[in-house]
């Protein structure tokens, strides 16, 4: 290899960087990210070092960007700052032989592993953190004073590749020349290996971050087989006063065997193996790199069974048996990115060809892998792991269908490559008169009666609708649909990393994707502001929350929490807190009919976000135009009964020509009602176009009632509910909450929050979304703002609790405790009572296998009781961990304690 690339680990959202190596010109380049898209890649180069050895390994520091340290053909590692282009120290070696590989981790050790001679180490740890930070008083010449190494390894064994463990700084993993890979514990004084796996295959190794119990390694040259190893399923020296049958705990071969990893016979040249990289933000994911420039991604997934061991203590020892630990991992997919450069399907020359790779701490959309890619040609870019396309069939009734294997039923399912998908919808489209979208959806082209459905270009000059309705009328179909996407792992994980907690904005801006999820956090942002400081309290009742149901029935469900201060004090009628709500607030005067419930109409709209002044209301079009929302603010103007307001939005909106039509069918209305010559020529408009506020526009003027812009379902939910109250009597208003309440909680319709609130209903509603979309996350985040303050449900309680264990799984234990700290605070009442139990302070020891907590008394007492069926719990948790030591750590911790509570008693 001439060239190599490394992601620097540090990379944030805002600045990523990576270093390229350039082992032939003997140089260093240390560049940042300046612009990267689907097309264009752009970096500049912040330092560079040209005048490194020859050298024939080199890793980079994970602690610090500016060193970097190379292995010599002599044997000599040395270490660089390619900050100021200057070689700050070498190791020396008692016999020179060559330096296969070097790696830093991330405490600042440097390991170096070398070629085989009789008598001396081949592995060797160095800490160079105090030599580093001592480099500027070094004299001239200082660089060549020898540094002792900490750890010597090995003795009379060639090294040919060295990995650090993350998570366990303090371990590494090795492999032997010719014979094994071990993994070495630096904390114990033998220097014998902890564990060890004899195989042939000792080449580029590399560790799953996301796992560090599996880790692959690749075979020696002409030989494309890549393993995958289990460290917790090794054989482990036997510990005194620990006796076990390890008959199904020793492993004889890898997990995993990918055979024939990259093609071995292309008219290019005899394939090797030439980089083995995992990802570091996705469930078993490596990338396998061939020198014929093939590049593969291959994702694994893990199966296992763990029935735990029984045993008794006899004569002092603890003797286990009937032990069973069985683990299956089985290849989920093989993405090939790239085939060879003398591929006949790919016609790549040899110089364009992948030479480099390694994958980025970023997630992509919907949480895949990125990788960075460098060609021989010195090009880089940046490639995205492609999603794993859905299933199309055709039923023998006609139709197509496009969806997951388990959405389709009676059909035979054909998976379709990403490069024949365009071609197969476009044949498709042609014979069944089907339209390929642009999204990948296919759609029928022609309408209802025959005729060719309205797009730009088309003849009939009517658009049919601009891109962020049209979303939004695919979304609100979506979402009604009971097979619509469910939310994956991979999104939750990155709404979790990205901050998706209790902050409204926040959320909005992190489900973009989803229209839907906006407006459900846009009302309970408003929700939440508008209860701030007592805001919605009135006649001690407090009115947070509700939604437009409770308040057009006077129904507050207050019969939970804290929603009365005192709840021994009989609390004033709901309808006289609506109004004295309503004065403290003084709301605007809105234009509506006759009605017995005024001030129930207006905390209606107020809490909708639709209650304006005249003034308030000419700021709000205003703004909507100019975020180009032409059609929603002559709607909303509509809503208020100002057609010449209307009619000068539309006309505002420019050339299209769905504006002119808006408002040329506007300004043909006569008394409320259009022209008998224009009503048709309106409705049909009206079936060609998507806009759902230009829909609601027409219908609106053709018929001349607002019953028929409330049952527009593409219309979004906010508007349908203000038009009803705005526009429809109270017996129709009644009729509407009540038949669209039950739609919401029956399709799990997140948007439905703005009827329901957030309180029983609310958790019936969120209870079909979870089945629906699988997202956990946002029923409990939205919940959280009312349980446990004013409701109380088992239900609730599960979702949370389910949540925190999810977030642990992931390993994302400061998002957990964040999450813990502010939905306690959510739940602190007006009087300053707490409905939520204050955390304990969360310091724990845990396993790092299993997650368990290694004090696991019931009593959470600091030394648990020495007890023989409690002891032998404890050593039985994880005799399936990497070293079989958490049981005995725990033995000799209660023990300790134990001994220390006796001789304090006795002093």
């Amino acid at each position: 290899m001439e060239t190599a690339i490394r992601w620097s680990p540090n990379s944030t959202a805002s600045e990523q960087r990576f270093l390229v190596a350039d082992v032939v010109g003997r140089s260093f380049k240390h560049c940042r990210v300046t612009k990267y898209t689907d097309q264009e890649f752009r970096y500049e180069t912040l330092s560079t070092h040209n005048r490194a050895p020859v050298f024939r390994a080199f890793d980079w520091s994970p602690l610090n960007e500016a060193i970097v340290a190379v292995g010599q053909w002599s044997g000599e590692a040395a270490v660089l700052n390619i900050q100021n282009s200057t070689q700050v120290f070498s190791l020396p070696i008692k016999s020179q032989r060559q330096c296969n590989a070097v790696a830093f981790n991330k405490t600042g050790l440097l390991a170096t592993g070398l070629e085989r001679v009789r008598n001396d180490f081949c592995l060797n740890v160095f800490d160079i953190n105090q030599r580093i930070s001592t480099q500027h008083t070094l004299s001239p010449g200082s660089s060549r004073q020898p540094v002792d190494s900490i750890r010597k390894l090995a003795s009379s064994e060639g090294i040919t590749s060295i990995r650090f463990f993350t998570k366990q700084p303090d371990t590494l993993i090795a492999g032997v020349k010719g014979a094994c890979v071990r993994v070495y514990d630096l904390r114990e004084s033998t220097g014998s290996p902890s564990l060890q796996f004899q195989t042939a295959h000792i080449h580029y190794l590399s560790i799953d971050p996301t796992n560090e119990n599996y880790f692959a390694s690749a075979g020696p040259p002409r030989d494309t087989t890549i393993h995958i190893w289990d460290r917790r399923s090794a054989a482990r020296p036997v510990s005194t006063g620990l006796s076990y049958n390890s008959e199904n705990n020793a492993q004889d071969g890898p997990t995993l065997v990918l055979g024939n990893a990259v093609e071995t016979e292309t008219k290019s040249d005899q394939a090797n193996i030439w980089g083995l990289r995992y990802c570091p933000t996705q469930h078993g994911c490596l990338g396998i790199l061939s020198s014929t420039g093939e590049f593969k991604i291959v994702e694994t997934r893990e199966e296992h069974t763990h029935e735990r061991r029984e045993g008794s203590i006899v004569g002092g020892s603890l003797q286990v048996y009937s032990s069973q630990n069985t683990r299956q991992l089985f290849t989920k997919h093989a993405n090939k990115v790239e085939l060879p450069y003398g591929d006949n399907c790919q016609h790549r020359k040899e110089i364009d060809r992948i030479v480099s790779f390694d994958f980025t701490n970023l997630v992509g959309s919907r949480g895949r892998a990125c990788a960075i890619l460098l060609r021989g040609n010195h090009s880089i870019e940046i490639h995205q792991s492609r999603e794993h396309h859905p299933t199309i069939a055709a039923p023998l009734t006609g139709g197509l269908l496009l969806g997951k294997p388990k959405a389709i039923l009676h059909t035979k399912a054909l998976d379709l490559l990403e490069n024949r998908s365009g071609l197969v919808n476009a044949r498709l489209a042609h014979n069944s008169n089907l339209k390929p979208s642009n999204d990948g959806r296919i759609s029928n082209a022609t309408d209802g009666q025959g005729r060719a459905s309205s797009e730009p270009g088309n003849d009939s000059g009517v658009p049919s609708v601009m891109p962020n309705q049209k979303r939004l009328a695919s979304e609100t179909a979506n979402s009604r649909d009971p097979t619509s996407a469910q939310l994956t792992d991979h999104e939750a994980r990155r709404r979790c990393a990205d901050g998706y907690l209790f902050d409204c904005d926040k959320n909005m801006k992190i489900v973009a994707d989803g229209l839907h999820l906006q407006s459900m956090w846009n009302w309970i942002g408003r929700a939440r502001s508008l209860a701030a400081d007592d805001g919605m309290v009135a006649r001690q009742v407090d009115l947070s929350y509700l939604g437009v149901y409770s308040f057009w029935h006077g129904d507050a469900n207050r019969s939970e929490g804290s929603r009365s201060p005192d709840s021994r004090e009989r609390e004033a009628s709901i309808s006289e807190a609506i109004k004295d709500l309503c004065n403290d607030l003084q709301l605007p005067e809105i234009p509506l009919p006759q009605t017995s419930k005024l001030e129930h109409r207006l905390l209606s709209l107020h809490t909708s976000g639709l209650a304006f002044t005249e003034d308030e209301l000419a700021e709000r079009i205003k703004d909507l135009i100019h975020d180009k929302r032409i059609t929603e603010a002559a709607l909303l103007a509509l809503m208020y009964n100002k057609k010449r307001l209307a009619s000068e939005s539309l006309r505002s909106g420019g050339s299209p020509q769905i504006y002119q039509t808006l408002a040329l069918a506007l300004a043909s209305v006569r008394g409320g009602k259009a022209d008998d010559g224009w009503q048709e020529i309106i409705v049909d408009i009206a079936k060609r176009i998507e806009d759902p506020f230009a829909r609601a526009i027409l219908t609106l003027v053709s018929q001349d009632s607002w019953d028929s812009v409330v049952a527009e379902p593409s219309l979004p939910f906010q508007y349908r509910v203000g038009a009803t109250l705005m526009h429809l009597d109270d017996q129709q208003i009644a009729s509407f909450l009540q038949r669209e309440q039950e739609s919401a909680i029956k399709g799990g319709l997140v948007e439905g929050v703005l009827i329901t609130g957030l309180y029983h209903h609310a958790l019936e509603l969120f209870e079909a979304y979870i089945a629906r979309s699988k997202d956990l996350p946002t029923s409990v985040l939205a919940m959280s703002f009312t349980a446990p303050l004013y409701i109380r449900d088992v239900r609730f309680q599960v979702w949370r609790e389910g949540y925190r264990s999810i977030m642990n799984s992931w390993k994302m234990r400061l998002e957990r405790t964040r999450f813990d700290v502010q939905s306690t605070k959510l739940a602190g009442g007006r009087d300053g009572q707490k409905f939520l139990q204050t955390m304990t302070p969360q310091v724990t020891l845990r396993c790092d296998n299993c997650d368990q907590a290694l004090d696991r008394n019931p009593d959470h007492q600091t030394f648990a009781p020495l007890k023989e069926q409690f002891v032998r719990d404890a050593v039985a948790i994880c005799l399936g961990a990497p070293y079989a030591v958490c049981g005995l750590e725990y033995l000799m911790f209660i023990v300790a304690g134990f001994l220390l509570k006796q001789a304090t008693k006795r002093n």
